[in-house]
C-alpha cells in the first residue's frame, strides 16, 4: 500500500509513504513531485490521473466522486 498525491494542474504525483504489515508507515526516500507519464511500468497513475481524479486537468468535486467512479469501474470490470 502506498500513499501518494496528484496535481491536476501540472499532471504530477508525489509518493509520501509506504504501508508496512504492522500498521505502520515509512516514509519516502524521494518524496518529489514527478511527472506523470503514460508507460506500461506506471500505468496506474496515468489512468487515476486521466479517468478518476484529474478529468480536462481539473480536480474532482470531492472524495465521494472519487470512490463512486472507482466503484462503478470495478462492478463493470467484475463482470468480465
Amino acid at each position: 500500500t502506498s500513499f501518494e498525491g496528484i496535481r491536476c494542474a501540472t499532471r504530477e504525483r508525489k509518493l509520501y509513504a509506504f504501508g508496512r504489515s504492522d500498521g505502520t508507515w515509512t516514509a519516502a526516500r524521494n518524496p518529489s513531485w514527478r511527472y506523470i507519464e503514460y508507460q506500461e511500468r506506471n500505468r496506474h497513475h496515468g489512468v487515476l490521473y486521466a479517468d478518476f481524479f484529474c478529468p480536462n486537468r481539473s480536480i474532482i468535486g470531492n472524495a465521494k466522486q472519487a470512490v463512486d467512479a472507482l466503484r462503478l469501474e470495478a462492478g463493470r470490470l467484475s463482470g468480465f
